[in-house]
This record gives structure tokens, C-alpha cells and sequence, in this order.
């Protein structure tokens, strides 16, 4: 096929997607192409990652019920990871949702728990790839889908409490160009004071801290030792100093705050809207 003919073809694609999307409500996040090849976090341990997430920024999903001061709750059984969402409607209804997340055993050569795979009765599964973390701070999450030479793209930033630092959420930034994927499409996820968690934070920020404190061990600094290779490297903190920082800056912006289709789309929001119950 000559490129004249690519071209006209991709052209024709593209207007009957836009007329598609007029008629029927197809979502707007469908972009053409495929989806990024990204480079898993090296060496995940499901079990450090277990524990309380806030979200922090995401690209926007109108099949993803909960829109504000969303929470995660994780739990490794050994062979799964089971999944708590509670948050707010974009009208303020609570919703508690739930997901299961499985160790994609297909997709690739090796299986590795950085890349799981969400099922749900009635969904079509969807990835979650985690790109970047320091299971005590924050998390970097990549999830797409193609079909028919589109995709439907998405990332989220993940903290340990309901802020970071600008400069912990540049690090997911930086991960996200370095892999060819726009992280500018995310936007902030409202969260402290006028969520109805608030109130209790305190207490989640405590236990969680114990939970982290039980299975990650007080910080110590880690060191790299450089070889020629072709892996790409995730950041780590710096030093012991930067990492208490983020964690202190982070719990005094929370305190000090005061905000702080189907199928396809709904599976590539990592499936946190399977299972939804409205309170």
C-alpha cells in the first residue's frame, strides 16, 4: 500500500471516528495509534505495595464512577491482589467499589507482578503496569488498551497520602516522557479536607505509617551500582533526608489543605468501577 493510500485511509479513520463519536457517544479519549511500550518497575514486590493509596492525578475517564478524594486499598494474597475503592460521584455520592488484580501470565515472555492484568465478571480485563515506585511515597501507573489501530490511554500518580511534592509528581512526569506518553493528559484528583475521610485521616495516616513501617522497615538509602546495559533505571530517592522530606511535606500539605465506551474504556480504567456499590 503506497503512503498516499496510508494516509487517505488514516484520514478516513479518523472523520468516521469523529462522526462515530457525534452519534453514538464514543469517548473522546480514543486516540489513534498503539498503545507505549513501557519498562516495568525492576524487581516489584506485590506484598511492599500493599496498603492504603490516594490518588493524586489521573487522565480523566467518564466510565470511572468515582471522581474525588479516591482511595485504594490493596491487599496481596499470594496469588492476587484484591483491590478497595471508596471515593465521591462527581455529584458527591459515595461509592465503594471493588477489583481483583492477577499477574498477566500472557502478554508476555516472563511474568512479573509489575504488569497485572483486571478481571471482572462482564468486563473485558484490562492492564495496570506499574512503571515507577517507592512502595513508602508514591506510585506510577500505566494502563492502555488497542483495538482496531486505536487506544485507550491512561496513567495515574498514586501517593501515600492525599499530597506529594511537586517535585514526587515530576518524578511519575519524567517516567511517563521518558516512555512516549503524554502525562500532561492527567489531571489533579481532589483531595483533603472536603472529602468525608478527612476527619479520621489522621488515624488511616497512622495505621498506614505502621503497616509501611512492618513491611518496608525504616528508610534506608539505597545505592546503585552502574553497568552497561540497556535496562532503563527507575529513580530512587536520593538520600534518607530527601525521602523523610517528601513524607513530611506531604502530611503537612494534607493537614494545611483545603482542596487539595463501556467495555473497552471501563476495563481500561483498571477496573476500580467493577463491583460498585452507591451509599
Amino acid at each position: 500500500m503506497s503512503p498516499r493510500v496510508v494516509l487517505l485511509v488514516t484520514v478516513l479513520i479518523s472523520a468516521a471516528v469523529q462522526i462515530t463519536e457525534s452519534a453514538f457517544g464514543i469517548p473522546d479519549f480514543l486516540e489513534l495509534g498503539g498503545c507505549a511500550t513501557v519498562t516495568l518497575y525492576k524487581d516489584f514486590d506485590p506484598v511492599k505495595y500493599s496498603g492504603l493509596w490516594f490518588d493524586i492525578k489521573s487522565v480523566p475517564n467518564e466510565y470511572q464512577h468515582t471522581k474525588k478524594c479516591v482511595t485504594q486499598n490493596y491487599t496481596w494474597t499470594g496469588d492476587s491482589m484484591q483491590v478497595a475503592t471508596r471515593g465521591l460521584t462527581v455529584d458527591d455520592r459515595k461509592v465503594r467499589q471493588g477489583a481483583v488484580m492477577h499477574v498477566e501470565m500472557e502478554a508476555t515472555d516472563t511474568p512479573n507482578p509489575a504488569y497485572m492484568t483486571v478481571t471482572a465478571t462482564g468486563v473485558p480485563a484490562a492492564p495496570y503496569q506499574i512503571i515507577d515506585t517507592d512502595y513508602r511515597t508514591y506510585s506510577c501507573v500505566y494502563s492502555c488498551l488497542e483495538y482496531f489501530g486505536f487506544r485507550a490511554e491512561f496513567a495515574w500518580v498514586f501517593g501515600r497520602t492525599p499530597t506529594l511534592p511537586e517535585h514526587t509528581i515530576a518524578r511519575c512526569h519524567a517516567v511517563l516522557k521518558n516512555m512516549k506518553v503524554d502525562p500532561e493528559k492527567m489531571i489533579p484528583v481532589l483531595q483533603g479536607e472536603p472529602c468525608p475521610y478527612y476527619e479520621k485521616l489522621d488515624a488511616m495516616l497512622d495505621e498506614s505509617n505502621r503497616y509501611l513501617l512492618e513491611i518496608l522497615g525504616p528508610y534506608v538509602p539505597t545505592t546503585t551500582t552502574t553497568t552497561t546495559t540497556t535496562t532503563t533505571t527507575t529513580p530512587q530517592p536520593n538520600s534518607e533526608e530527601e525521602a523523610t522530606n517528601d513524607l513530611a511535606v506531604s502530611v503537612a500539605g494534607t493537614q494545611r489543605s483545603q482542596h487539595v465506551g463501556q467495555g473497552m474504556a471501563q476495563s481500561a480504567g483498571v477496573g476500580v468501577d467493577m463491583a460498585m456499590e452507591v451509599e
